[in-house]
């Protein structure tokens, strides 16, 4: 044991140094950790923010889809199909979604 017994005015206090400047050190990472937790939640990483939604976009395609980048588990989510400004204003667009996705998803409504 590298602890020492010293004697500070009436007290005798036991010290280890080491230990001590491992505490420390173990707590500057942990605040570190903590910091960088925070500034995820504020740019968007765990709810809404600058960096939370997101927009997918093929030129060649008449339209884009704008979608939250990180889903939450039983949380709700707008995907949002925008049609391009070129495309006719009462033409039809079918949007055909993978099977695999709606597996994985509850519709619980639809606004055109």
């Amino acid at each position: 044991m590298a602890s020492t017994l010293k004697r500070i005015g009436d007290l005798d206090i036991h010290q280890d140094l080491a230990f001590q400047r491992r505490s420390w050190r173990l707590q500057r990472v942990g605040w570190g950790v903590l910091a960088v937790i925070a500034l995820a939640g504020l740019l968007g990483l765990f709810g809404q923010g600058p960096f939370s939604r997101t927009t997918a976009a093929d030129p060649s395609l008449p339209f884009s889809v704008e979608y939250d980048r990180f889903a939450r588990f039983r949380s709700p989510m707008i995907l949002r199909i925008l049609l391009n400004e070129e495309h006719p204003p009462r033409a039809m667009l079918d949007v055909w979604v993978s099977r695999a996705y709606l597996d994985h998803v509850q519709i619980t409504g639809i606004t055109p």
